[in-house]
């Protein structure tokens, strides 16, 4: 049983590993859009499908970690994990939600770390890649899709930054009109890793170092994508990339 897992889980060639990482893909951004969703208003009637979404998702998510444990012959060293800690806070809030424990209801916002999980998938998708590339595919092919898989990581880590920075501004400044739900916040959070100029500034200490993260994270991502660039024409240009 444990090869069979450790196969399904770690061996990115198998096309059981496939179907499981666009599985669990699929239901993580699922969750993420659902817990964005709940925190507006209007859409207060459909409480019910999102608690549904979230309660199928987390057995799902533990039954996932459960297994990985499983398909390793060193448990705690995936526990202690980067991966392992983000597949732990994917479904421990709102386990811990059940208690009706108050004071960790502000933790809920950790659920979207789970967007993180995509990186891991997408890392998975460029080791297929360079696997393909030394196999059968031509230089340009494979330098194509590995573009492209760098692209969608960084697609997906910027998301995750302004998912984190709008929902630390709905927590801390969510009676102020530009952060009434998560969505709304969003806008906010996009202005400022962009560079740009919001008309709603912070009153909180929170929000203000929020604000200061976001401009910080714009100009690393800026750079990575200016690398990723880079990276693309010389290999498209001169046929080869730096490493």
């Amino acid at each position: 049983m444990q090869k069979s897992l450790y196969r399904i889980f770690n061996d990115s060639t198998s096309r059981s590993f496939v179907i499981v990482n666009n599985f669990f893909a699929f239901l993580t951004i699922l969750t993420v859009v659902s817990l964005t969703l709940e925190t507006v208003d209007s859409l207060a009637h459909y409480r019910d499908f999102f608690l549904f979404v979230e309660y199928a998702a987390v057995c799902f998510f533990v039954l996932e970690y459960l297994a990985r444990i499983l398909s390793t012959t060193k448990p705690l060293k995936y526990i202690f994990s980067f991966y392992g800690v983000i597949d732990l806070i994917s479904f421990l809030p709102t386990i811990l939600g059940f208690a009706n424990l108050t004071f960790l209801k502000g933790v809920r916002f950790l659920r979207i770390l789970r967007l993180l999980r995509l990186v891991r998938f997408l890392r998975s998708s460029y080791i297929r890649i360079l696997d393909a590339e030394d196999a059968n595919d031509t230089r340009l092919e494979a330098h194509t899709r590995s573009f492209r898989v760098k692209i969608e990581i960084y697609i997906i880590v910027s998301l995750l930054v302004v998912l984190l920075g709008a929902s630390v501004m709905w927590l801390a400044e969510g009676g102020r009109e530009a952060f009434m739900h998560i969505p709304q916040a969003m806008i906010w959070s996009v202005k400022i890793l962009l560079g740009g100029i919001p008309t709603t500034t912070p009153e909180t200490l929170v929000g203000e170092f929020v604000a200061i993260g976001l401009r910080f994270m714009g100009l690393i991502s800026f750079g990575l994508l200016l690398s990723v660039i880079n990276s693309a024409l010389q290999s498209v240009l001169f046929g080869r990339s730096d490493k």
